[in-house]
């Protein structure tokens, strides 16, 4: 477990490492942003998204929540789009699910789960179209993964239809819509070719 103290001072010294190799880095930073990447991932504590991109601070436009849902009725993650797309011009939107997802385990759960009630109906929709499919699957482990697998497409699906999207795109040619999956056991990026 990290300390919580140890958290500042990890900053600390971080910041003063930064500072020595790049007197203008946080002047740099601070003074705009202009990432190619929108990524609307999971809240995964495991999955560290600069880390796996192998990327830098400003380079990517990051939301996340459970099960990397994108839904019309979430004024959150709408606004996120919508300033992703109009404001700072992305060329790429990712979706990116990983396999061992505790949302869509918790999704598949028949007894309340409280307040997460709500947004887990939201995954179990997508089981619902799928539930044909994802039966046939006789491990539970594989079932999940393909279930995440399905669930990044859906997502992806959606933007696609957002007017914001669609008229950047007419415009633009972007952004376009990217849906990977990240495999939790070896650490490898799949783009699902959406």
């Amino acid at each position: 477990m990290v300390d919580y103290n140890s958290v500042f001072e990890h900053n600390r010294k971080w910041s003063k490492e930064m500072k020595e190799k790049n007197p203008e880095f946080f002047e740099k930073h601070f003074s705009s942003q202009n990432p190619d990447f929108l990524y609307i991932g999971c809240s995964d504590s495991r999955v560290s998204v600069e880390k796996l991109m192998g990327v830098d601070i400003g380079e990517v436009f990051v939301h996340r929540n459970i099960a990397n849902m994108v839904s019309a009725d979430d004024n959150n993650i709408m606004a996120v789009i919508q300033f992703a797309v109009e404001v700072l011009k992305v060329k790429n939107i990712v979706v990116a699910g990983h396999t061992g997802c505790g949302g869509i385990k918790a999704s598949m759960c028949e007894k309340s789960q409280g307040a997460m009630d709500v947004w887990l109906n939201k995954i179990k929709l997508v089981y619902n179209r799928h539930k044909e499919y994802l039966v046939t699957i006789p491990e539970d482990e594989k079932m999940l993964d393909e279930f995440s697998r399905l669930n990044v497409m859906e997502q992806c699906r959606t933007i696609s239809g957002f007017s914001c999207v669609q008229e950047s795109q007419k415009k633009t040619g972007y952004p376009l819509i990217h849906a990977w999956l990240y495999e939790m056991k070896d650490g490898h990026l799949t783009d699902l070719e959406f």
